[in-house]
């Protein structure tokens, strides 16, 4: 006679056979799946393994990331050299002098009478390129859609561009400026 705790219970009244059917069909369903899955209690160890490995893949993508970034940025500067190289205009050598800002110090480029009227009106520009070793700095007069193409990927290089847009759309004068009526020329020579 087996003196499980089913069988007491089923003595006692307080089961059914149903339920004890019931019973024993869910504990062999539930060995079955064990089984079928090779289900392994996770320890904390596991734990601690498995979040070490997350956290060196995320350290693993941000150092991608930033590696891609750099490149892509070496990209660019190569493209943009090879922009202005490419497109720089040449024989525009005369005997006008064009000053503007550069790096908060006046520079001046040496122009025949064509290019400094296209650079006043805003149809040239010009780009600079420093060598870093020498800090020596090529300045090279280019068309005003260049410039604003190559101002799209690194604004670094536009050392001087005539905004027409914002000269269009003159400022306000104030009311007592003494010198309002004063206008300044545009090709004025400084």
């Amino acid at each position: 006679m087996s003196n499980s705790l089913q069988d007491q219970l089923l003595k006692a009244g307080l089961a059914t056979k149903q339920g004890a059917r019931n019973a024993q069909a869910e504990k062999r369903r539930r060995n079955k799946q064990k089984k079928k899955k090779g289900t392994v209690e996770v320890t904390e160890l596991d734990q601690q393994v498995a979040q070490a490995r997350l956290d060196k893949q995320q350290k693993d993508q941000q150092l991608n990331q930033q590696i891609n970034q750099k490149a892509e940025r070496k990209a660019d500067i190569a493209k943009v050299k090879q922009m202005i190289r490419q497109h720089g205009l040449t024989d525009i050598e005369g005997e006008q002098v064009f000053n503007f800002t550069y790096d908060n110090k006046v520079k001046k480029v040496v122009v025949d009478v064509p290019a400094r009227d296209a650079l006043v009106s805003g149809r040239l520009g010009i780009c600079v390129l420093a060598d870093d070793r020498e800090q020596d700095e090529e300045f090279y007069l280019l068309a005003d859609e260049t410039v604003r193409r190559i101002s799209a990927i690194d604004e670094t290089v536009v050392a001087y561009l005539y905004d027409r847009a914002a000269q269009e759309a003159e400022p306000e004068m104030a009311e007592d400026d003494p010198y309002a009526e004063y206008q300044i020329p545009d090709d004025l020579m400084w």
